[in-house]
Parts: C-alpha cells; structure tokens; sequence
C-alpha cells in the first residue's frame, strides 16, 4: 500500500463536509415543524405544542375578529323589504323568583310603542317568592301570566313559545329594561322574509365597579364582531336578553341549554338569516363581582358547549359553511383556549429549558407582551377590568369542559341576589 504525500489524497476519499449552520430563526408553519428533526431524528413536539397552543387564542380573539371586523366595512347589509306590514310579536320572559325586578322588565315591554299586535306572556318557574303579586299589580290585557311547576328556563322557555301566537316571539330576562324604541327596532328586520332571527345588544347597567366596566369594553368588542359577522352571512348566535325568530322556525330548546344557544344556529340551519340589530338596546344587571363572571361564564359555556359542538357538523352537512365557521372561530376555539394555554405552557417551558432553542426568542416575546399588558392594566380600570374577566373567563372555559367531560349539565338557574 502506497504512503501519500504531503497534500495527496487516498482514492476514495473526499473532503469532509463542512458542519451545516443552525438557524436561529423557527420555522412558521405547524407542516413545516412536524417535520423538523432534532439531533437524534425525534420530532420537536416542543415546537408543535408552542404554535398549535399559540394559533386557537390567536384565531379566536385576534386575527378572526379582526379579520371580519374589516371585511365587514366593506359588506352591506341586504336590502329589507319595507313594503310588508309588521308582523304580530309575543314577547315570552321566563322568571324563578324575581320580585324584585318582574314589574320593571314587564313595564318596560308594555310602554315599548310597536307599532303591530303584541302580547307579553310571564312564564312562573316554580316561583315562592313575591314575582307573581308584582305581575298582578299591573293591569294591562297584553299580559298573561303562566303559573307553571319549577322545571328550568329552556323549559320554561319551550313552554311559553307554545302558548303564544305572534308570528314572532321576542325573549329576554326578567331583570332586563327595553332602552327606548329597542322593540320596533328589534323586530323591524322580520318585515324582510328572508329573516329568521334578530339579537340586539345586552348593555350592563353602569355600577362604577372594574367587574362591570371590564364587561361592558368586552361586550362592545362582541357587538362589533357580531355586526361584522351579520353583514358578511357568518353570524349564527344571539343574545339572550334581545333575541327574537320566527315562531315558524322555532325548534324546541334542549332542557340542558337555552334559547340564545340554539335558536338562531337552528334557524341558520334552515336557510333564514340572522341579523344583529345594534340600534336594538336592552339594559340588565351586570356582573356584581369577579366571582359573578367566573360563575356565569362557567355556567353559560357548560350550557352552550355541547349543543354548539353538536349544530357545527349539521350546518356543515347543510351548506352553511359561513356560519359553521363562524361558531368554531367565534365559540369553539374560545372554549379550547384553556386547554391551548397548557398546551403552551408546557411547550414553552420545555422551550426555555433549552436555551440555545431557536424556538426561546419567540417564547421570550409572548411572555413579554403578556407582562406589558398586565402592566398598562394596573394604570386602567376598564383595561383592569377586561384583563381579569378574560383570565376568568378561561378559568371558567376550562372548568366547563372539565364539567362536560364528568357529564355535568346546568339545567336550573337561579339569579344571585345583589
């Protein structure tokens, strides 16, 4: 075997490849780091769970909104039909125990001027308080009350679309005040047969407290999506303290949910529109306390979750991918982002772990601007305010679903005194 000279060499051998530079830059796109590899050939998972955990918060609370919001600007609504007379309402209102709010509620309705026939029917839930002496104190021939055994408010409610016989049935809750003309406004779309539902806007009575502020500044950002969403053909929910349908298109309330729940995915389901009605202004109690939030929104989202994950698939099946995605971008992803936050969580730490991770800048980041605005709450009460109902609203997101998957329902309700 020869020797080799200086510079020479062996046949067959080439010169080491020269080491290949790690970028410091991660690579967007959950494809793209499925199939990243580390040293041993083993798939990042940290990287997966950081993104996948960062884009459902993302998508629910800011790029869609956002997204519907400005390609709302340039929708317009359809034209209504105008010529057609006004329909025949029935304004329904479940109560259990409100004494101390029924006379206001009722009154409010019957000072309402609308223009067409209307009635107002008080279903009684099983009330042992003084609800029922307060309703006979006004004497007016468009109300009826219904004394009718405790069973629940989707109950309750199915029972009270049953006995009336306007051609359109408005509900709200029994602590509500109709604002001035909010009624007519409310029903003025119905004079267009191709409407199915309308939902105005639930506005807290101001209480000075950061709880109530904090909804208030949330509840406008819903109403801003909500109007976006009703122009572009996406809306399929409503609020259930200004919501009214055709009583045609009603389907009864499953009694583990409710009416703001079902009722216009349903009438989507059939083809109507649902329209939000921003000039329709109904006021009701708002939350008292952070505990307040954190109970109601567990509350409704236990309500809400399984009939809304139910509806998306046939709305799908019907054709109605507008609305379909509207659900799961608007609610479902909203109810996942618990589970998305530990999911980054525990990514990012394993992330941080490692500090040499090309995946430790963009962690760095999001915890920054997380911290910054913590910071610029402490300054703002309405910032204080929506801060801390959006943290407890994902507490209370998570808990439903962990009330879900332990097979919980919510079937009875009853209002917190103040």
């Amino acid at each position: 075997m020869g020797t080799c000279q200086p510079g020479e060499r062996r046949r067959g051998e080439g010169s080491a490849p020269a080491p290949l530079k790690r970028s410091y830059f991660p690579v967007v796109g959950v494809g793209a780091l499925a199939k990243r590899e580390d040293r041993k050939g083993a798939m990042d998972w940290t990287a997966v769970g950081f993104w996948l955990g960062l884009l459902v918060p993302v998508v629910s609370y800011v790029l869609y909104p956002f997204s519907v919001i400005a390609l709302g600007r340039f929708a317009r609504r359809p034209p209504a039909t105008s010529k057609l007379t006004w329909p025949s309402i029935s304004v329904v209102i479940a109560a259990h125990n409100e004494e101390n709010s029924i006379s206001r509620a009722v009154r409010s309705i019957l000072n309402q001027r609308y223009p067409g026939p209307m009635s107002v029917i008080v279903g009684l839930d099983g009330c042992t308080d003084g609800t029922a002496d307060a309703l006979a104190s006004i004497d007016d021939p468009r109300l009826t009350v219904l004394d009718l055994p405790r069973a629940g408010k989707a109950t309750t409610d199915n029972r009270l679309v049953k006995a009336s016989d306007g051609e359109v049935v408005v509900t709200t809750s029994a602590g509500s005040e109709f604002g001035d003309g909010a009624l007519a406004r409310l029903v003025e779309p119905f004079r267009d047969p191709r409407v199915g539902c309308s939902t105005g806007v639930f506005r807290p009575r101001p209480d000075g407290t950061d709880s109530g502020q904090g909804e208030g500044l949330y509840w406008r950002f819903e109403y801003a999506v909500m109007e976006a969403e009703s122009r572009l053909g996406l809306l399929a929910m409503a609020s259930g303290t200004a919501l009214a349908f055709r009583r045609a298109m009603f389907h009864e309330i499953p009694i583990d949910s409710d009416a703001d729940v079902v009722v216009a995915p349903t009438i989507a389901l059939q083809g109507g529109r649902v329209v939000h009605v921003p000039a329709a202004i109904v006021f009701d109690d708002g939350p008292s306390s952070f505990g307040f939030v954190l109970r109601s929104r567990r509350r409704m989202a236990l309500r809400a979750l399984p009939a809304t994950v139910a509806l998306v698939p046939r709305l799908i099946a019907a054709g109605r991918i507008g609305p379909a995605i509207g659900l799961v971008a608007h609610k479902v992803f909203r109810w996942l982002t618990p589970v998305a936050a530990i999911i980054w969580l525990i990514s990012s730490a394993a992330i941080l772990a490692r500090p040499s991770s090309p995946y430790a800048p963009p962690v760095v980041a999001v915890l920054a601007a997380i911290a910054l605005v913590g910071s610029l709450s402490l300054l703002d009460g309405r910032l204080r305010g929506a801060v801390v109902s959006l943290a407890l609203a994902q507490l209370a997101f998570g808990l439903a679903l962990v009330d879900v998957l332990r097979g919980r329902r919510a079937r009875m309700w009853t209002r917190e005194p103040e």
